[in-house]
């Protein structure tokens, strides 16, 4: 739609069309593209705390012998600045909700609050020793603290299959369905992690989820880079969400999931950032890019997937993922007000043409795009700066904090 106006009620989308009535506050949108908020479905948001201090590492090498023993030392403080600064970013970046799962969770929900994102959030949950009091017993806290929040989404978040017993998974399957809220896992990740785990168990990760019922329409996992074709009829019987993580999966060569595949099997693909330690950054026009190019290149067919699905992946099925395509990832009317304007007199998309608008958000567009960023109906980012909190305090407090933690 083009020369539209849209009235913003509250939190959510009144109208669109030729408004009449008064408002408090107008917004020129002339020059800008109004597009709904990014949906970053995959983060550890914290580990921004961790960007840069690991790099050019195997997987378990950078889990092992750098991240874990790193997170065995952080606290709620950590948490709450290492989220803060990654709140900031992803608004600076269009990103409106983000799916998380680390630890000190209710640091990193005052964190989102103090900014006004909306984070859907899990306590990660793992057998091993660290960051936190990890327990099922503090997510039920979690979840009955933060259940009613009009911003915070609480989650269930199991580390993965390698790292949780069949008790932990079940337990948190069957919270789940009481609670009637998502599973966040990451899962096939790499090559040498199914094979490992088929090693041990005599079964690869998806065929052992399912058969201690872990599977289901709640689940999202991350990463999915080595599915087979039985275990992407898996995903289709039991309408598990994917999120792809591209650029993560490539700097730790990790794999490339078969999103094609994924996708002409009608399973809901969304896309994550991955945390800023395996990235480097919160960019979702950055991921939206690299996934183009990236299956592109890997199908030699440029035709594989087209921008506009590139652009759903980034947005409304985002929201499908995170079972709110009710509420956000489309301007529509009665949808929350998650929205951002992206400067079309930027040079990086000149000449504009505008019958290939869709292209240019996903091969031009890139973080400093977005001048104005609305979440919950509240205006967060304006002109490039943030509203609700010093920037300028809060990284200088980041960075006082981040060098007494490493040096």
């Amino acid at each position: 739609m083009q020369n539209k106006d849209v009235l913003i009620v509250g939190n959510k989308i009144s109208k669109i069309g030729e408004i009449k009535e008064s408002a408090d506050e107008i917004i020129d949108g002339k020059g800008f593209l109004l597009m709904p908020g990014l949906i970053n479905t995959h983060t550890h948001a914290s580990m921004t705390l961790f960007r840069g201090i690991a790099e050019d590492m195997h997987l378990m090498d950078w889990l092992q012998k750098k991240i874990w023993p790193l997170e065995a030392e952080i606290n709620g403080r950590h948490c709450y600045y290492g989220a803060l600064i990654a709140c900031l970013e992803m608004i600076k970046n269009g990103i409106t909700c983000f799916n998380d799962m680390y630890f000190y969770m209710d640091d990193v929900a005052k964190a989102c609050k103090e900014v006004s994102i909306r984070a859907v959030l899990g306590q990660g949950l793992i057998d091993i020793p660290v960051a936190g009091n990890n327990t099922i017993e503090t997510t039920k806290q979690f979840i009955k603290k933060w259940k009613n929040d009009e911003l915070i989404v609480p989650s269930i978040a199991p580390h993965a299959p390698y790292t949780c017993s069949k008790e932990l998974l079940q337990s948190c399957k069957e919270l789940s369905e009481k609670e009637k809220v998502l599973l966040h896992i990451h899962l096939a990740e790499t090559k040498g992690e199914q094979e490992k785990f088929e090693k041990d168990h005599g079964m690869r990760e998806i065929e052992y989820l399912g058969k201690i019922g872990f599977l289901g329409s709640k689940v999202l996992a991350a990463h999915c880079c080595w599915l087979d074709e039985k275990e992407i009829g898996l995903f289709s019987k039991y309408n598990i969400k994917v999120s792809h993580n591209p650029i993560s999966n490539m700097k730790l060569s990790s794999g490339i999931a078969p999103v094609p595949e994924l996708l002409k099997n009608n399973i809901t693909v969304s896309l994550g950032t991955d945390g800023a330690a395996s990235n480097n950054n919160l960019d979702m026009f950055e991921t939206m890019k690299v996934t183009a190019l990236l299956h592109k290149l890997n199908k030699l067919d440029p035709t594989i997937i087209k921008a506009h699905k590139i652009v759903d992946m980034g947005t409304i099925e985002g929201a499908k993922s995170l079972t709110l395509e009710n509420q956000i990832g489309s301007i529509e009317v009665g949808k929350k007000a998650d929205v951002i304007l992206i400067d079309l007199n930027k040079i990086h998309f000149s000449p504009l043409h505008h019958s290939n608008i869709i292209s240019h958000l996903v091969y031009s567009s890139r973080g400093e795009s977005v001048d104005t960023t609305i979440c919950n109906g509240e205006i967060v980012m304006r002109n490039r700066k943030i509203l609700a909190v010093d920037e300028n305090k809060i990284l200088r407090d980041f960075h006082e904090l981040t060098h007494k933690f490493f040096f």
